[in-house]
């Protein structure tokens, strides 16, 4: 602030005045050039005493705005000009400045004629002789200026306030690497104060295991000046637990206003805490926690090249369960869902850390086994693997029996191409296993890549034969004994094949139960039984059975029993004439879901048969709780109840097979149940058949599979023969 200080001369003149007795006299056209070189305005007084300044001299601009002329004030006290409050606090700086001989500067808001305004005085003392003679003050108008730096100060404050209750971070980091300001945020997220950590090292802050990267991060920080660098790294609270940052950095070293590193930080724990959630969520199997098809496929490279040491194999271990849909058909999805968790828990106690467990979805897992040696130790893995999911589970306290069909494949494991092959020839060897009905797990070979091709053609050339109805029915006769008289037939399919003629289902039937296509194929199975059913009895054929074997897809399918009855109704039959054949093995399978079934079919009306009967010995402690009126006896029991059968191997006599057979007749009709004997080819069969009380059979020894108009014929003939032969006894 500019001082004034009277020129050198004019006080040497009131000196020499004074020590001469006369009062020097400056005029007052000199006093105005000399202030008219001066920024600010400025009045003279004369010091009479401590509350007594006397204008001696006045620049004119002092006085504008006040409404006066500065000879209207020259030679008045200041008493006689200016307000009380204005005149008090003029004492006192002014008698301030005498006592310092230094000069004062104070500011004042007289309110003036032109309004309030805000002054800055600057009171400068002359001593002439050690005695303070006048008083020199500049007036500056700072009125302007005061409400920009009240403005200032305001934003200030209230960008302070704002910064200690935001809730983003902000720290400065000196040149010295030394925390210089934090802002009080860092209490509420990391619990420290801030006064804590001023004058620390930042990188204390951080989570060990992070610090190395922040120190890379810093160096391009320092490297760049005035650009922002952004990264997400963890910190340390003070209670020891890890909060992660979104900390956005910038080089401001260099700014004269700042010199300092800024460094913006907010908390995004919670989103952190949210992503790894959501990618978990994204990555792994909700019912179960294990790792899905989607990890499966981002990982199973890395965990099939990197995992293995040089020279070992890795495998691949496919399982499935036979018939799961059954489960949540007749149980609900609910067990269903009870089962697939018990079966995670029981892959985890069997694999433990010898490989990974993921779940693509269903009732399908998939093993990645990379900690054994060889092809031997993979394949006992897979074993185990069957063993244990063999053992009932108890659900909704009961006991569930299922079994499952394991396909391997192995691979050296080298090669990114070596994961989707492993995939491919995994998932081929399972489905021949399942194909199988195989007790043990399979491995994979070439020839399983020639059959999958072969069976791919076959599919697509089944699709084909749905759609042009490809399909034929031909009939067994089924016999009651020993008369062989016909009392109804099994309806077998044979695909019309465009090129190879009929096709036998064994060529066709498991690869349609694979794909699914055996729904619609056995849709229409069913509704040509039933049209033909009609179709006899409307030639006077009379009473007719006619069964039809069923696929467990079938009976799956929430859309059967709905379709069974609009076939039925639209062929207007008798339901007692219509028999499904369900197998044995599915019975042992699912016994729970396969009586649901049984069941939902008998309230139609349908009677319902137990296929190849006696492949499962078990069985039997289970035939008293399925609602089914027929029990067809194997023909492998059959074809060993008479004669020698020259295997010298076999397991059981011919007499043991009798007294199997036998017990098997004798508990179904003790049940109420008729009884079938499939596969009777000699006449020493049959006999044996009737001794046992066997009282219905089909075979080959009473005729072979026919078209429906043969069928009819060869009924015809039979009443004939037997018409005849009776009047012949008479």
């Amino acid at each position: 602030m500019f001082t004034f200080v009277p020129p050198r001369p004019i006080i040497r003149r009131m000196a020499q005045n004074r020590s001469e007795g006369n009062r020097y006299t400056v005029t007052a056209e000199l006093l105005q050039s000399i202030a008219d070189f001066a920024a600010d305005p400025m009045t003279l007084y004369r010091v009479e005493g401590p509350d007594a300044f006397r204008h001696e001299w006045v620049d004119r601009r002092a006085t504008e705005g006040t409404g006066l002329s500065a000879g209207e004030i020259e030679g008045k006290l200041i008493s006689e000009v200016m307000p009380p409050k204005v005149i008090e606090r003029f004492h006192v700086n002014a008698n301030r400045a005498i006592e310092q001989r230094a000069p004062v500067r104070y500011t004042a808001s007289p309110r003036l004629p032109a309004g309030e305004r805000t002054l800055e005085l600057t009171m400068s003392p002359i001593f002439v002789d050690g005695r303070c003679e006048y008083l020199v003050v500049h007036k500056r108008d700072v009125t302007d200026y005061a409400a920009a730096e009240a403005e200032r100060n305001a934003a200030l404050e209230r960008l302070r306030r704002v910064m200690e209750n935001a809730a983003d971070l902000v720290w400065l980091v000196g040149i010295d690497g030394r925390i210089q300001y934090v802002t009080p945020a860092i209490e509420r997220v990391l619990g420290y104060t801030p006064e804590s950590l001023i004058g620390g090292d930042p990188f204390a802050l951080l989570a060990p295991e992070d610090i190395a990267s922040m120190g890379d991060f810093f160096a391009k920080v320092v490297d760049h000046p005035d650009l922002p660098h952004r990264t997400e790294i963890r910190t340390m609270h003070r209670d020891g637990t890890k909060r992660w940052v979104d900390m956005i950095v910038t080089n401001l070293i260099h700014d004269p206003n700042v010199g300092a590193i800024v460094v913006n930080a907010r908390d995004v724990t919670d989103r952190k805490h949210a992503e790894d959630r959501l990618k978990y969520q994204a990555h792994h199997d909700a019912l179960t926690g294990l790792p899905n098809r989607t990890l499966l496929e981002l990982q199973l490279t890395e965990r099939l090249c990197d995992s293995v040491d040089p020279g070992r194999l890795a495998a691949l271990i496919f399982v499935d369960y036979d018939g799961f849909k059954l489960v949540n058909d007749s149980l609900g999805h609910q067990r269903g869902d009870e089962l697939i968790c018990e079966t995670a828990v029981r892959l985890r106690e069997v694999v433990g850390d010898r490989a990974w467990l993921a779940r693509l979805g269903g009732d399908e897992f998939v093993i990645v086994s990379t900690a054994l040696a060889d092809v031997e130790s993979h394949m006992e893995l897979a074993q185990q693997v069957k063993t244990a999911l063999g053992q009932p589970f108890l659900i909704a306290d009961r006991q569930l029996y299922m079994t499952v069909s394991v396909g391997l494949a192995t691979g050296a494991a080298t090669l990114e191409s070596t994961a989707d092959t492993m995939m491919r020839n995994a998932d081929m060897a399972m489905y021949a296993a399942k194909r199988q009905r195989l007790r043990f797990p399979k491995l994979f070979d070439e020839s399983l890549s020639t059959d999958s091709r072969q069976r791919l053609e076959t599919m697509t050339l089944l699709r084909r034969a749905i759609t042009e109805q490809q399909f034929v029915l031909h009939y067994q006769p089924v016999v009651s004994i020993p008369g062989r008289n016909v009392v109804g037939a099994e309806a077998l399919i044979r695909w019309n094949h465009p090129t190879k003629g009929l096709v036998a289902p064994a060529e066709f039937i498991l690869l349609a139960e694979e794909s699914e296509l055996i729904v619609p194929i056995g849709e229409w199975v069913i509704e040509q039984a039933c049209r033909q059913l009609r179709a006899w009895s409307d030639a006077g054929l009379g009473r007719m059975e006619v069964a039809v074997n069923v696929s467990p897809k079938q009976l799956a399918d929430e859309r059967f029993q709905q379709r069974l009855e609009a076939s039925i109704a639209r062929a207007g039959i008798d339901p007692s004439l219509l028999v499904l054949e369900i197998t044995e093995n599915l019975i042992m399978e699912h016994p729970e879901a396969a009586r649901t079934l049984l069941k939902r079919v008998g309230a139609l009306g349908v009677r319902c048969a137990i296929d190849d009967f006696g492949t499962g010995y078990s069985s039997l402690a289970y035939l008293p709780r399925f609602p089914a009126q027929t029990i067809k006896i194997d023909r492998s029991f059959v074809q060993g109840i008479a004669g020698a059968t020259g295997d010298d191997d076999q397991l059981l006599s011919v007499r043991q097979q009798q007294t199997l057979v036998g017990a098997i007749i004798a508990m179904a009709h003790a049940l109420d149940r008729s009884v079938v004997a499939e596969g009777v080819e000699t006449v020493e069969q049959m006999r044996t058949l009737v001794q046992l009380g066997c009282e219905r059979a089909q075979g080959f020894l009473f005729a072979r599979p026919m078209p429906a108009a043969e069928f009819e014929d060869f009924v015809r003939a039979q009443r004939l023969a037997a018409q005849l032969t009776f009047a012949d006894r008479t």
